[in-house]
């Protein structure tokens, strides 16, 4: 079991489990994502526990089968069976395997396509094997108060940082857009200060390696060192809000601020002039 973190320094655990990391203190990269709709949507992520629902397991057994594959390969069980019909036995599987990565043989075979096609991609291999993985950072940020982050992989002098992402559609203007839409340039910004917090200096190289869920097709991005920045500036300013707000007992304003009534409007779309059908039949 990983030693439990010094909450007083700037720490980095790169053995801790998940549920502990999560147990622990501090405000991260998700709380930050939701302070950027407002700061009572992040006031709502801090204070209620996130259930772990399956795509969030699968999610971390899919980082742990491509980050870590020996380990995820020595940890995983094949089920032959029936859930449904054999309901008994299952519940025992499950109990003799707890902790365990327990899969169908369909299911391990799709995962394990995942891993032989990023690792197939000379430079999402080097990136992975040049890094550790899941490394849990902790730090006291001055002005905000306990914070955390925990990375997907981050080489020992901190100068490279890699994050894995996967995505419905990795053509530029599709993946662009949802990763806009789900903060990701924030992500990368939290993760760079949290390693320049602990390890002393910002990272040189940010990459980013794109998983597309159903042809398994890969992609490596480098994000520009502007966008890392853009990204860091707004998290920090957003973390320093919540806590001034926390600190001051102060109101976590939702998404209408402090306006107690809104304009009902059409979206853009909707209000562009007809189309004139003159002479269509």
């Amino acid at each position: 079991m990983a030693k439990q973190a010094d909450m007083s320094l700037p720490c980095m655990l790169p053995d801790m489990p998940f549920a502990e990391y999560a147990a622990a203190p501090g405000m991260n990269s998700s709380a930050i994502k939701q302070g950027v709709k407002s700061l009572y949507h992040m006031r709502h992520y801090l204070s209620h526990e996130r259930p772990d629902t399956p795509p969030f397991a699968y999610g971390r057994m899919l980082h742990a089968a491509i980050l870590e594959t020996n380990s995820f390969c020595a940890a995983t069980v094949i089920w032959d069976g029936d859930k449904v019909k054999e309901r008994k036995r299952w519940k025992e599987f499950k109990e003799e395997n707890e902790g365990r990565y327990i899969q169908t043989a369909a299911e391990n075979a799709d995962v394990m396509r995942a891993v032989s096609a990023v690792h197939s991609k000379s430079m999402a291999h080097s990136l992975i094997e040049q890094t550790r993985h899941e490394v849990s950072m902790f730090w006291d940020g001055q002005g905000y108060g306990l914070a955390k982050a925990r990375l997907d992989g981050v080489n020992d002098t901190g100068s490279v940082l890699v994050d894995f992402k996967t995505a419905a559609n990795i053509e530029e203007r599709a993946f662009f857009n949802q990763a806009y839409h789900l903060g990701y340039h924030i992500q990368f910004g939290w993760y760079a200060g949290a390693i320049e917090h602990v390890i002393g200096s910002a990272p040189e190289r940010v990459y980013v390696i794109v998983l597309e869920k159903k042809t398994f097709d890969v992609a490596v991005l480098e994000v520009p060192p502007g966008i890392v920045r853009e990204g860091r500036e707004k998290a920090i300013e957003i973390a320093h809000a919540y806590h001034t707000t926390e600190v001051s007992g102060g109101t976590f304003c939702g998404v209408m601020g402090d306006a107690s009534m809104m304009e009902y409007r059409l979206p853009d779309w909707a209000t562009k002039d007809e189309v004139d059908m003159e002479g269509c039949e």
